[in-house]
């Protein structure tokens, strides 16, 4: 026979299972765009961005491929010429959980250039979480032969359309810039990087 303590046990487990999402969590291959959502940030898209100008196509091309970039959020009304829109794929094969970022030729950036994803479809511009012993770390993009142990590309899944990372605790955050509109995207498990930044939730959304 249970005692009232086995069964309150057994109650609290039950709960606890029903309050996990069933059935949500999804692998897609994509093409998807991601979009960050928080205080004062409402649907801003993800960009690639390494300082230098993107509206020359095959430089940009070239730099998406064999450059570390960083994960910027920002409005393209204000792209100062160096944030390149991008969509995402995952890893082809048994990898859904490495994602790969492509120019996004969708966009027409005012009077800049469409961008083309000629030769770029390839698996080394992977969508990387740094993980070092900051109280946050960025989110990159980085080639594939380039990354090191703090680089973390295994981690990405979606639930629902809730971009999430396989790290005990970890969120995403929007890191102000010294450039005005524009925020580095940055992830922490630490409660403290919400002090001086705005805490986000990443959306994916298919193209």
């Amino acid at each position: 026979m249970l005692s009232l303590v086995s069964i309150l046990a057994l109650a609290i487990l039950e709960s606890s299972v029903l309050a996990r999402p069933q059935g949500a969590r999804r692998d897609i291959s994509g093409p998807f765009k991601l979009y960050a959502y928080g205080t004062d940030i409402s649907g801003l898209p993800i960009y690639y961005s390494n300082g230098s100008d993107s509206r020359n196509v095959l430089y940009w091309a070239a730099q998406l491929t064999s450059e570390t970039g960083t994960a910027q959020i920002g409005d393209d009304s204000s792209n100062p010429g160096d944030k390149i829109p991008i969509y995402v794929t995952s890893a082809s094969g048994d990898d859904p959980s490495t994602w790969i970022a492509h120019p996004d030729n969708t966009t027409s950036l005012g009077t800049k250039l469409v961008f083309s994803t000629d030769g770029v479809a390839s698996n080394s511009n992977l969508v990387s979480c740094v993980n070092k012993t900051g109280l946050t770390n960025p989110v990159n993009f980085l080639n594939a032969g380039s990354n090191s142990s703090s680089d973390l590309t295994d981690v990405w899944t979606l639930y629902g359309t809730t971009v999430l990372i396989s790290e005990d605790g970890a969120n995403f955050y929007a890191q102000s810039t010294d450039e005005d509109g524009w925020y580095n995207l940055v992830w922490s498990s630490s409660v403290d990087a919400s002090t001086d930044n705005v805490l986000l939730t990443l959306l994916a959304e298919s193209q």
